[in-house]
C-alpha cells in the first residue's frame, strides 16, 4: 500500500502543494491513539541481533526527524508560492509528530525514565557521526542560507532538494520500509507497525513535493542547480545508509552473506528510488552522474567500514 502511494506521488504529473496539502488532511493522524508501552514486553523479548537493528534504525530515524523539525522552519517562511508555504506548514507538524512517536515509542518499551528532552539527547549521543554531520552539519548549512537570505530563491531549491528528496526519497524511505518489513515478519509490535505506516505515509508526500519542487526549479532555469545539489549530497547520505561505524556479523559465512545481500538490496533500492526522482523531476540527463557518484561512495563508506573493523565488509562476500 505505501509503496503504491509513494510511486503515485512521484509519477503524478499533476501532483501540487494544493494536492499534497488535501491529502494531509484526510490522512492526518495522532501519538495519542497509538498506546506505545503495548508493545514493550514484546520488545523486552526480541533475539539480541533483532533488538540492535531495531534500535539503532529508531533512534537514528528519532534524531533525524528532531533535527528537521527545528531546521525546516526557514524552508516555510521562504517558500516560493502561497500553495508552497500552506503545504510545508502541515510538513513542520508532520516532523514534530514523528519526533514524539518516535521518542515516545522508544521511551516507552525501553522504559526511561527521563524527560522527553534527556532523552533526545541520549538518542543524538547513540546516532552515528553520519547522521549527526547530514542533519546538524550539511543540512543545517543549507537549511541557514535561507534563513539568512528569504529571498535567495537558488537556496531554497538546494535545499528543499537535499532534504526532500535524496535525504528522505533515498535514505528515510528505504529505511522506514526496511524497518516495518522487519517488524511485520517478527509480528509482534503491532504499535510500531502501525505507527511506521503513519510515518512512511506522511514521507512520501514529503517526497512528492520535493519532485514537485525540483520540477519548478527546471521550468525556472535551475536545472543545473538542482542537478549539482543531487550529486553533491548523495555521499552524506550513503555514508549514512553503509554505517560504517556498525559492525555487522562476522561469524559463519552464510550469515555473512545473507548480510551482504539484504545490504546491496537496501542500497540499490535507494540508489533506484533517487534515480526514480530525478528523472520525475525532468533531470534524466544526471542519470549516469547519479549512478557515478553514489557507486564512489558506497566504495569510500565500505573501505572506511574496513579500516575501522579490520574485516572484510559483509558486501565483499558477494563479489
Amino acid at each position: 500500500m505505501t509503496a503504491i502511494l509513494d510511486e503515485q506521488l512521484i509519477d503524478d504529473r499533476e501532483t501540487t502543494p494544493e494536492s499534497l496539502y488535501l491529502r494531509w488532511e484526510r490522512q492526518n493522524w495522532s501519538t495519542q491513539d497509538l498506546t506505545m508501552a503495548a508493545d514493550r514486553p514484546a520488545w523486552q523479548a526480541l533475539r539480541p541481533f533483532l533488538y540492535q537493528e531495531l534500535k539503532a534504525a529508531l533512534v537514528e530515524l528519532a534524531v533525524g526527524e528532531v533535527a528537521v523539525a527545528r531546521l525546516l522552519t526557514p524552508l516555510v517562511y521562504a517558500a516560493p508560492t502561497q500553495a508552497a508555504q500552506f503545504y510545508l506548514s502541515s510538513q513542520l507538524v508532520d516532523e514534530s509528530r514523528h519526533s514524539i512517536f518516535f521518542l515516545g515509542y522508544l521511551r516507552a518499551v525501553e522504559g526511561a525514565i527521563e524527560p522527553p528532552h534527556a532523552y533526545a539527547l541520549r538518542c543524538r549521543a547513540e546516532a552515528s557521526a553520519a547522521t549527526v554531520e547530514l542533519f546538524d552539519a550539511y543540512l543545517l548549512e543549507q537549511t541557514e542560507r535561507v534563513r539568512r537570505d528569504p529571498d535567495d530563491r537558488d537556496a531554497w531549491y538546494a535545499a528543499v532538494t537535499t532534504y526532500h528528496v535524496v535525504a528522505e526519497g533515498a535514505l528515510a524511505l528505504v529505511v522506514l520500509r526496511s524497518v516495518a518489513e522487519a517488524v511485520r515478519r517478527c509480528g509482534q509490535l503491532p504499535v510500531l507497525a502501525e505507527g511506521l505506516r503513519n510515518v512512511i505515509r506522511d514521507e512520501s508526500r514529503h517526497v512528492g513535493f520535493g519532485v514537485w519542487a525540483m520540477r519548478h526549479a527546471v521550468d525556472n532555469g535551475r536545472r543545473q542547480l538542482v542537478g549539482d545539489q543531487v550529486l553533491d549530497t548523495i555521499p552524506y547520505v550513503v555514508h549514512v545508509l553503509v554505517g560504517p561505524e556498525r559492525r555487522n556479523p562476522s561469524a559463519l559465512p552464510m550469515v555473512v552473506r545473507a548480510r551482504g545481500r539484504q545490504l546491496r538490496d537496501q542500497w540499490d533500492t535507494a540508489r533506484d528510488a533517487l534515480l526514480r526522482r530525478v528523472r520525475a523531476a525532468g533531470l534524466d540527463d544526471v542519470d549516469a552522474q547519479v549512478t557515478e557518484v553514489w557507486r564512489a561512495a558506497e566504495e569510500r563508506a565500505v573501505a572506511d567500514y574496513e579500516n575501522r573493523h579490520g574485516v572484510p565488509h559483509p558486501i565483499r562476500s558477494l563479489n
